[in-house]
C-alpha cells in the first residue's frame, strides 16, 4: 500500500520519493501546507539585534533561510558578526549544522525540542536580550515564555506556511485504509493536518492512526511531540531527526511488517 508525504516542502517529498521508489513502495504527495518566503526586512532585523545577548535557532531551516536573506540584503557579514558575539543556542542538531556551515558560529548547545531548550536555556536569560528566528510559524507560546524572564525580545519569521485542501484526502486514504503510513516531516505540518479537520473527524483520524492499517510516521522528536498533542504515537521515528534516515526507517518498518504478514 501507499506512504502518503504531507510535506510543505518539495525537496523534502522528493528525497522520501526517492528512498522508496528505489525499495519499490508507492509515494503519494499530499502536502497539507505550502511554504512561502515572508517579506522581512533582515537588514533592520540585523540593526535590531545589536548589543543583543543570546540568539535561538528554532529549526535547520530558519538558519538557512536567515542566511540566504542576509546575503540578499547584503548584511551576511554583520550579522555573523553579532553571532560571535552572543550566546547561540539551537533547537535541533539540524539547526546546529546549518549555523555552523553558513555562519561558521557554534551552538552553545542543542536541544531537540523548545521544551528542553526553555527548561535549560530560560533561567539563564535574566535581565538579557534575546533574539529568535523561526520558520514557518511564530511560536508565540515559546516567545511569551521567553519574555516572562527576557529584558528583550526580538524575532525574524523567514517564511510563512498556509493550509492546503489536502487533509481531508490524506484523511480519506487513511480512513479506507488505503495507506501503511502518513508521513510528517514538521510539527507545522501535523497542526495544519489536523486544524483542517473537523472535530468529529478529528478523533477518527487520531484513533486510526494509533489502532488501523495506516499508523504516522515523524522525522523526529520535535514532530513526535506535534502528533502527540493530537493523541497519536507514530510507529516510524528515525533514530536521527533527518531524511535519509526517516526513509530507512520507513522501508524497515515496511519490510518488517510484509515479513509478518507472509507476503
Amino acid at each position: 500500500m501507499a506512504v502518503v508525504i504531507t510535506s510543505g516542502r518539495a525537496h523534502k517529498a522528493e528525497l522520501l520519493v526517492k528512498i522508496l521508489l528505489k525499495h519499490g513502495i508507492e509515494p503519494v504527495y499530499l502536502p497539507v501546507l505550502k511554504v512561502e518566503e515572508v517579506g522581512v526586512d533582515a537588514s533592520s532585523f540585523v540593526r535590531q539585534i545589536e548589543g543583543f545577548h543570546v540568539f535561538i535557532f528554532m529549526t535547520g531551516q530558519s538558519a538557512f533561510s536567515l542566511a540566504n536573506l542576509a546575503k540578499s540584503a547584503g548584511v551576511c557579514d554583520q550579522l555573523r558578526e553579532r553571532l560571535r558575539a552572543m550566546e547561540v543556542y539551537c533547537r535541533g542538531s539540524k539547526a546546529a549544522g546549518n549555523v555552523k556551515t553558513h555562519f561558521g558560529v557554534e551552538c552553545k548547545a542543542t536541544y531537540e525540542t523548545s521544551d528542553e531548550l526553555l527548561q535549560a536555556v530560560g533561567p539563564r536569560l535574566a535581565g538579557r536580550k534575546v533574539a529568535v528566528s523561526f520558520y514557518g510559524v511564530v511560536d508565540t507560546e515559546f516567545l511569551g515564555e521567553l519574555r516572562k524572564t527576557a529584558a528583550e525580545v526580538a524575532y525574524i519569521q523567514t517564511y510563512h506556511s498556509e493550509e492546503t485542501d489536502n487533509a481531508k484526502a490524506v484523511a480519506d486514504l487513511l480512513l479506507r485504509g488505503e495507506c501503511s503510513l502518513v508521513v510528517f516531516t514538521s510539527g507545522v505540518a501535523v497542526d495544519a493536518f489536523f486544524n483542517s479537520l473537523d472535530e468529529g473527524l478529528r478523533a477518527k483520524v487520531a484513533e486510526a492512526l494509533n489502532k488501523g492499517t495506516c499508523r504516522a510516521a515523524a522525522v523526529g522528536p520535535v514532530t513526535s511531540d506535534a502528533l502527540a498533542k493530537w493523541g497519536v504515537t507514530p510507529a516510524v521515528v528515525p533514530e536521527k531527526p533527518f531524511l535519509a534516515y526517516l526513509g530507512q526507517a520507513i522501508v524497515s518498518y515496511l519490510q518488517t511488517r510484509r515479513a509478518a504478514a507472509g507476503v
